[in-house]
């Protein structure tokens, strides 16, 4: 049995909206991991191990 015309098109239409929604779907959830913030567990973050009397830093170029 051949579809119809009719049924062709219902099937190419919510063959788009699936579509439609499996890739709004992808682009929330890689916003979403973009946008996260790091929440680990790693105490290296906390302990600041960099010179501090480096800033206010003045650098003399020839310009």
């Amino acid at each position: 049995m051949t579809p119809t015309s009719t049924e062709q098109a219902r099937s190419q239409h919510l063959l788009r909206r699936l579509l439609a929604v499996v890739f709004s779907l992808a682009l929330v959830g890689g916003l979403t991991t973009a946008c996260s913030s790091d929440n680990s567990n790693d105490s290296s973050s906390d302990n600041s191990t960099s010179d501090d009397s480096y800033y206010p830093h003045t650098m003399t170029t020839r310009f």
